[in-house]
């Protein structure tokens, strides 16, 4: 669909069509709405760097991701540092954007970079992972290599790199069970994109040992030292009896730490305590914390990884599993 197609289904010239394009004036109002609509209804993209210059490569890929104040961990934006620095070793730049968390957001934001001539689009996050973006990526990138950091979408143009996080959890409550721990709490924080699935690899794990162990879930935990320190007192006095925790970010684990020690309850003899992320806030507290590595590093440069070898005429799987593990320190 080019501009004179959508001037010649509004009744009107080319160069109307282009001023409403670019917000510029001399088109009236009902007009304007017309053009608006049809532009809309065809899904009509404007090329920002195109504009009558060549089709060769534009040598950038867009990034999209969510990113919250507060609710995103150095972790993640570590992963981010590592794709735009393997995606420079082969020549290419990043546009990233950030699509906030509204269905209505995401579109939009994948229409923005369906009109920035870009070679491909990685989606980074499981929260992406979902039919409303699969619908806007067949409606805006279906000629442009897709790659998903972390989830999978079933299109021709679309290639995943996933975490099974639910398999992660399961292994950790069976990684207690063997620690001899019997009373087990998973604390979710709050605002967790991907809490379903964490809850349900929790709940696998707690199902495989009928009348051995108990298993309880607290949710909205606040993502900090404070947040994890909260949730350790409220635990304590709710049950005491708990003798195994997952906190599913470091930092609030090494909250629960902190209040544990302030209480006197000595970890690991009294209470198992693993977080999430591996990451380097793991090695510094005392005793050192053993964390679930998310692989969101290797998640991310394997998913440059692939966009390359499609960029470069190879053929990868459209879907790769990863796993996370078990870093064991002092707290187990």
């Amino acid at each position: 669909m080019t501009i004179y197609d959508i001037a010649k289904l509004a009744g009107v010239s080319a160069s109307s069509v282009s001023r409403v394009i670019n917000d510029k004036p001399g088109v009236g109002q009902e007009t304007r709405e017309r053009i608006q609509a049809l532009l809309k209804q065809h899904h009509y993209n404007l090329d920002e760097n195109a504009r009558g210059l060549s089709t060769k490569s534009s040598r950038t890929i867009g990034i999209l991701m969510t990113f919250i104040p507060g609710l995103h961990t150095e972790h993640a934006i570590e992963g981010l540092f590592y794709m735009e620095g393997e995606l420079a070793k082969h020549g290419y730049h990043c546009l990233l954007i950030n699509t906030g968390i509204t269905d209505e957001e995401v579109v939009a934001s994948v229409r923005s970079v369906a009109g920035k001539r870009v070679d491909g689009v990685i989606f980074a996050g499981a929260f992406y992972a979902k039919p409303v973006v699969q619908k806007a990526i067949e409606q805006y990138l279906k000629g442009t290599p897709v790659v998903m950091s972390n989830g999978f979408l079933k299109l021709p143009n679309v290639y995943g790199i996933g975490i099974n996080e639910a398999q992660g959890l399961e292994e950790a409550v069976d990684f207690l069970v063997e620690k001899g721990r019997r009373n087990l709490v998973l604390l979710l924080d709050r605002g967790r994109l991907s809490a379903p699935i964490i809850q349900r690899g929790f709940e696998n794990g707690v199902r495989k040992y009928p009348g051995r162990i108990q298993g309880r879930i607290y949710r909205d935990v606040e993502r900090s030292l404070k947040g994890g320190g909260q949730a350790a007192v409220r635990l304590m006095k709710e049950h005491p009896e708990t003798d195994g925790i997952i906190a599913v970010v470091d930092l609030m684990a090494i909250g629960v730490l902190h209040q544990l020690q302030d209480m006197g309850i000595p970890v690991p003899e009294q209470i198992s305590l693993i977080g999430e992320d591996n990451s380097n806030y793991a090695e510094i507290c005392r005793p050192r914390l053993t964390s679930l590595d998310t692989k969101i590093i290797d998640c991310n440069v394997n998913a440059v990884r692939t966009m390359l070898d499609v960029l470069e005429a190879r053929k990868p799987s459209h879907q790769v599993v990863m796993y996370m593990e078990i870093v064991e320190r002092e707290t187990t």
